[in-house]
């Protein structure tokens, strides 16, 4: 039986050591809120967040936390395990609604919430039941939780490689994943460019829509982020309903995201 604390705690590790390398948010497409914006499009009305109590669960460097400040809530909770906390505290020191919380995500308490968001982090957590539980207690009656995850639709040739490199780079430390991650950058060059004159191609949206528009040091970062963590899911469309339905969540959306992921959005 797998150890659900020593996973969660070996990922935690993983991207605090992550944080290290990628701490910078520069310019670009990667921090720009167009990135929530082409997310949130057609599910969530981000401008609901303006003046707000708000939470991000995952807020890793602060990337999406600057993105969701765009839209000028009025307090910003990020729960952040890392232990290189100081990163995303020099990141956000120009935010004075943003009030960082170095907890796990099921560990945090906070209530009467009108949002939380999570993005991109469900799916590195092991059996995210208990965290995806604590959000909703945190958020006020008919609060909602925004959520987007890595899925497996789409994804079936993808998770094949994925998987391959998962192996091996799992093996090296990040300094050596940071340099294959260069490389690897500079291999996938020729398909997104037949990514975009083609849409037969796998991942062709994505590669078209988002991945091109990044910088080549923030397509590194991309692909770093890929290939980095312990554990990472790939959730079927069923899976992310069950998920939120099982955590207490009412009135659930879901969306396909670029033909490759989900994102959904649930009541309390």
């Amino acid at each position: 039986m797998k150890n659900i604390n020593k996973i969660r705690e070996k990922n935690i590790e993983d991207f605090s050591n992550q944080w290290i390398l990628q701490s910078d948010l520069n310019n670009g497409y990667w921090s720009d809120k167009k990135w929530i914006e082409n997310i949130c499009d057609s599910i969530f009305d981000l401008s609901k967040i303006n003046n707000k109590n708000i939470c991000e669960v995952g807020s890793g460097s602060g990337r999406i936390v600057r993105m969701l400040n765009e839209f000028k809530p009025k307090k910003i909770y990020c729960v952040e395990p890392s232990k290189n906390i100081n990163i995303i505290k020099n990141n956000l020191k120009s935010i004075p609604s943003a009030k960082i919380i170095n907890l796990k995500g099921d560990e945090y308490k906070l209530k009467n919430l009108d949002y939380v968001f999570s993005i991109g982090v469900i799916h590195h957590i092991y059996e995210p039941i208990s965290t995806l539980k604590n959000i909703n207690n945190s958020l006020k009656t008919n609060g909602k939780f925004i959520m987007w995850v890595y899925g497996y639709e789409g994804n079936e040739i993808y998770y094949v490689i994925y998987k391959f490199f998962n192996f091996f780079a799992k093996r090296l430390n990040d300094t050596l994943l940071d340099f294959f991650s260069s490389f690897l950058n500079v291999l996938i060059l020729p398909y997104i460019y037949l990514s975009k004159i083609s849409k037969y191609f796998p991942m062709h949206s994505y590669l078209k829509n988002i991945f091109s528009k990044c910088s080549f040091k923030h397509r590194k970062y991309i692909i770093f982020d890929q290939l980095n963590p312990t554990y990472s899911e790939y959730y079927r469309k069923n899976e992310c309903l069950e998920l939120l339905k099982s955590a207490g969540f009412k009135d659930i959306k879901i969306k396909r995201h670029q033909k490759y992921s989900w994102v959904l959005v649930g009541s309390k």
